[in-house]
C-alpha cells in the first residue's frame, strides 16, 4: 500500500505509513513505551456521536461478556464508513478500538488557516479518509494557549471541504507521559471543540510515529477535559486505547 506526501512517497513499513521526506530532530525519539504510558488520565472515544461523519454499526459479541466494570472481553462492530471494527475491554477499565489508519498528504497552507489560528503552522496534511486538515504546530505550548477564531476555522472547512481541523505538535518534555498533544475543531459541524477524538488519532499515530520511530506511542488530547490515548500500529490498523467512565446508563427503545 502507498500514498504520496507532498511529491515523497509514503510507504508502510514497521511503523505503518513512514514518510520518506525529513523531519525536524526529536528530542525525545528514544524514549521507552513504559514511559510513555505512565500516565493513566481518562482517555479514548471514538467521536461519532459528536463528529459529523455517521457511525452507525451492530454488534457482534465474540467472547464478551458482563462483569463489575460492565461488558468485558471482544465486540466486534459492522460499521458503515470502516467496515468491521474490532473492541476490547478490559477488568482495569481500559478499551481498545481497532482502527484502519488515515493516511496523509501534505498540502499548501489553506488560505486564511494562519488568521483563523493566529499562529503560522509548520506543515499542513489533507487527510482524505477523515475529511480532516492535519495541522503541525512548533510546540506544545502553541497547541495548548491556542484560542482559533472560530468563525473564520469554519469559514474555512466549509470552503475547503473539511469536517475539522487538528492541530498537533511534539510533547515539551520527555518524561511528560506523553509523545504528543492534539485538539480538534470542526465549528462549522457544530463541534467547536471535541475534547477526545478517537478517528482523529487514525492520523496522528502513523504520522507521529513515522517522526519518532516507534510503533507505540500516547498522545494527550490538550482540551479543557484533556484525555490520554495510546497508540499502536500494525500495519494499516492502529490500536487506540484509553479509559471510560460510564455517564449515562439505559435501554433505547425504537
Amino acid at each position: 500500500m502507498g500514498d504520496y506526501l507532498g511529491g515523497n512517497e509514503v510507504r508502510h513499513g514497521s511503523v505503518g505509513p513512514v514518510l520518506s521526506g525529513s523531519f525536524p530532530a526529536m528530542s525525545c525519539r528514544g524514549r521507552s513505551a513504559a514511559t510513555a504510558s505512565r500516565s493513566r488520565r481518562s482517555g479514548v472515544r471514538d467521536a461519532g456521536r459528536s463528529e459529523a461523519r455517521p457511525f452507525r454499526s451492530r454488534a457482534v459479541p465474540e467472547s464478551g461478556r458482563s462483569g463489575e466494570r460492565g461488558l468485558l472481553g471482544t465486540f466486534r462492530f459492522r460499521s458503515r464508513e470502516s467496515g468491521t471494527l474490532v473492541t476490547h475491554a478490559d477488568r482495569e477499565g481500559a478499551i481498545m478500538l481497532d482502527f484502519p489508519t488515515a493516511p496523509s498528504a501534505e498540502v499548501p497552507v489553506p488560505q486564511g488557516l494562519l488568521e483563523a489560528l493566529a499562529v503560522k503552522p509548520e506543515a499542513t496534511f489533507r487527510v482524505d479518509a477523515l475529511g480532516d486538515l492535519l495541522t503541525v504546530l512548533s510546540d506544545e505550548a502553541a497547541v495548548r494557549t491556542l484560542t482559533p477564531d472560530l468563525d473564520a476555522l469554519a469559514a474555512l472547512t466549509r470552503r475547503e471541504g473539511l469536517r475539522a481541523v487538528i492541530v498537533t505538535a511534539p510533547a515539551a518534555a520527555c518524561d511528560a507521559g506523553y509523545d504528543f498533544v492534539s485538539r480538534f475543531f470542526a465549528p462549522a459541524r457544530g463541534i467547536p471543540e471535541d475534547p477526545v477524538t478517537g478517528s482523529a488519532h487514525t492520523v496522528l499515530a502513523p504520522y507521529w510515529s513515522a517522526r519518532l520511530g516507534r510503533t507505540r506511542l500516547t498522545g494527550l488530547q490538550a482540551s479543557a477535559r484533556t484525555g490520554l490515548v495510546r497508540t499502536a500500529l500494525h500495519g494499516d490498523r492502529v490500536h487506540l486505547t484509553g479509559n471510560a467512565v460510564t455517564v449515562p446508563d439505559g435501554t433505547l427503545h425504537a
